[in-house]
């Protein structure tokens, strides 16, 4: 899909199928995807990575109820910083 051939990684869009498969979600999509992905990790009991921003205030709620269920890390800022001198 992204024009590098073929990788052998399957692309599918039935989310309940592919955390069963998983051991973790990552989940970098959009912060209005991201509550039903959370939802879909609770019901499967898989551990979820978050890095996506621009999440409505009421999603705090949400994360604080599915980190007592599975493990859970939300972290806006993933890009890693490189000086120019390094």
């Amino acid at each position: 899909m992204a024009g590098v051939g073929c990788l052998h990684v399957p692309i599918i869009s039935d989310l309940a199928r592919a955390l069963a498969e998983a051991d973790v979600a990552i989940d970098f999509s959009s912060a209005t995807a991201t509550r039903a992905n959370l939802a879909a990790c609770r019901a499967a009991r898989k551990p979820l990575l978050i890095g996506t921003t621009g999440f409505a205030a009421e999603l705090d709620g949400a994360f604080a109820a599915a980190a007592r269920d599975i493990p859970l890390l939300v972290a806006a800022n993933t890009t890693a910083r490189r000086d120019a001198a390094a």
